[in-house]
């Protein structure tokens, strides 16, 4: 079984309990459709995990609609910037694709930093996925650490964590203490800022490349 589908059974089985987490923490309605994550492109997947905390733009009419953020992510990395958050913040997703175009030396500082929207098929290399596996608001307030300090979360990303079998995880805006007791001794786990932080593309790709190094 391909590891999305095992991804989606994992899914799947925990919706109720997320779910009715989630609708406790952001005060709203169950949502009946779960968001989708996992590996981008399963022949090109290099073991490579990129963890952020979750998915602002999305929302009921979206899921409901199936516009789910795995396919959303696959459009990214073939160069179709559509929907208002890569229109609004595209720096984020360049910024993905250098880091893990870096991780497989797939090439240099110097040349990334040159690249736009090559760098978008850098996103093929890897699986993404959010430890709010729905949606929240512009900044992450108490509605999100309620749903990031859950049992059902942690539970979920391990799970994740166990089918995915990373061997580098990018924690992004996430420190590194979230995953305790959750990766293998010899996982690489990279703990850098969001993607969108106001921070010079070279400064982030050095950050990355100290902790290659260690």
């Amino acid at each position: 079984m391909a590891i999305n589908e095992k991804l989606e059974k994992i899914y799947e089985k925990n919706h109720k309990e997320f779910a009715a987490i989630w609708a406790s923490s952001f005060q709203e309605r169950e949502p009946k459709q779960w968001n989708v994550f996992g590996v981008v492109d399963e022949e090109k997947y290099a073991n490579i995990l990129f963890i952020g905390k979750e998915t602002n733009g999305w929302g009921h009419e979206e899921l409901e609609k199936k516009d789910l953020f795995l396919p959303w992510l696959r459009d990214v990395s073939d160069g179709k910037l559509r929907g208002e958050i890569v229109s609004k913040h595209p720096q984020v997703w360049y910024n993905v694709g250098r880091w893990a175009k870096r991780i497989v030396q797939d090439g240099t500082t110097e040349e990334l930093l040159l690249q736009k929207g090559e760098a978008l098929e850098g996103i093929k290399y890897i699986a993404f996925t959010n430890i709010n596996k729905l949606w929240g608001h512009n900044a992450s307030g108490k509605a999100y650490r309620q749903v990031e300090e859950s049992l059902i979360a942690k539970k979920i990303l391990r799970q994740e964590i166990k089918e995915l079998a990373p061997e580098v995880i990018v924690l992004c805006g996430i420190k590194k203490t979230y995953l305790d007791g959750m990766v293998e001794e010899n996982t690489k786990v990279i703990e850098m800022p969001h993607p969108s932080a106001r921070k010079s593309k070279r400064d982030m790709l050095d950050l990355l490349e100290k902790q290659l190094d260690e």
